[in-house]
């Protein structure tokens, strides 16, 4: 008895050390070495139990053998969601996410029937933003997107029951439709399905709207031009777009403003940095239906803020309105 009890010590032992020796990558740099570790041997055992042999690298899983329906996975959205979670709950929403997957898949496989009538298809038509990191990866030649900033793209897509896909050019050849009308129908389509949560949230030195949503579309109200305007200032507003479930903005009325710049450039990174659905880490200022980047960094983990002359000279205008 003493020895079976022995045995089992030692696999115990053994298994609660697996992986312990993976070094954090880049992409998970938001993880711990242990948090790393336990969520990739998850990975590894979900694929195991389903007879995937597979490889990960630099935050893709790549299926070596059978069909999964896509062999690239990436990682990065779940190892955000992971994040925000307790650890005990990780193995179900690995899970939970994969085996959605499989059942896009499954949807994916039939909606392709259908996929040149128009008239089956348009309600599943929508419009997303993305960071343009999403479209070089993808292959620009596999999207069809507007800019909206220089690193923010408006992108035309298939929002289906399990995911959201890229319509590719060859969809828009096939329907014989005009992009602009594809995107109006898109941008129609989303704000009628998923309603936003905004709220106006006390930061003890000013207030801001919070603009959020479950779903992938909360940055979307930056499309809608005549809702915005109920949450612009006179001098027009700075906006954060961290991620795909929130949007911040600070409508710019006076000085306060510089009370805003201070402490909204850090959450608007923290937040980017956690997700999940990164956007983007910039501040924006919206001005006549534009969003203008307002550039800093951080030195010595000191803000340097370099604004452009525009913005200078509206500041300059609220110092002689005070």
């Amino acid at each position: 008895m003493k020895i079976k009890y022995f045995l089992i010590i030692i696999i115990s032992l053994f298994s609660s050390c697996k992986g312990q020796n993976r070094t954090v990558p880049v992409w998970a740099k938001f993880f711990d070495k242990k948090e790393y570790n336990f969520f990739i041997d998850i990975i590894e055992e979900y694929f195991k139990q389903k007879n995937f042999e597979i490889s990960i690298n630099d935050g893709v899983v790549i299926v070596e053998n059978g069909d999964f329906g896509l062999n690239n996975l990436g990682l990065v959205n779940l190892a955000q969601i992971c994040k925000q979670e307790n650890r005990n709950v990780w193995k179900e929403i690995v899970s939970d996410h994969f085996n959605r997957m499989i059942e896009a898949n499954e949807f994916q496989t039939d909606f392709n029937k259908k996929i040149k009538d128009f008239e089956q298809i348009q309600k599943y038509i929508g419009v997303r933003l993305y960071h343009k990191e999403y479209i070089e990866a993808v292959g620009k030649e596999n999207t069809v997107y507007k800019e909206l900033t220089d690193e923010i793209v408006e992108l035309l897509v298939f929002d289906l029951p399990h995911t959201v896909t890229s319509i590719k050019p060859e969809n828009v050849t096939a329907w014989n439709k005009q992009t602009k009308e594809l995107f109006d129908i898109g941008f129609k389509n989303i704000k009628s399905n998923y309603p936003l949560e905004i709220s106006q949230q006390d930061m003890k030195d000013y207030k801001i709207w919070l603009i959020q949503s479950d779903n992938v579309f909360a940055s979307n109200i930056l499309l809608d031009k005549k809702d915005l305007k109920k949450y612009i200032g006179k001098h027009g507003a700075l906006i954060g777009v961290p991620h795909r479930h929130a949007v911040i903005i600070y409508p710019i009325e006076n000085l306060e403003v510089a009370k805003a710049i201070n402490s909204l450039i850090p959450i608007i990174k923290g937040m980017n940095n956690e997700g999940p659905g990164s956007i983007s880490d910039r501040l924006y200022w919206y001005k006549e239906n534009q969003l203008i980047n307002l550039p800093y960094n951080f030195l010595d983990n000191k803000l340097q803020f370099y604004p452009p002359d525009n913005f200078v000279s509206m500041l300059n205008e609220l110092k002689k309105e005070d």
